[in-house]
């Protein structure tokens, strides 16, 4: 899995979001429908607060807009863990 998800940072330029089905072990590449692009898809990382966790995705908040993003490179993301973030997927854990 992780082979795939460094495919999916390196097509960010087309790309607005990846979203997990951990159920099905699906990756689906999408934008959310309420924003016009978005929290992870600039040129540079972004801190955002975890404030969900469910399976391999974590839901993070920045300046009150949410996305969900794979957790999948990083161990024991709990809500409340600020995240380095960057085309729909978490990086690095912060604090």
């Amino acid at each position: 899995m992780k082979g795939r998800l460094a495919e999916l940072v390196a097509e960010r330029e087309r790309v607005h979001s990846v979203s997990l089905d951990a159920e099905k072990g699906d990756i689906a590449l999408a934008c959310p429908a309420e924003t016009d692009a978005c929290i992870t898809c600039g040129d540079v990382a972004v801190e955002a607060r975890v404030v969900a966790v469910r399976n391999s995705a974590a839901l993070i908040e920045k300046d009150g807009l949410r996305e969900e993003v794979a957790v999948e490179l990083i161990e024991g993301v709990e809500v409340g863990d600020l995240l380095l973030c960057h085309a729909g997927v978490a990086l690095e854990k912060l604090e």
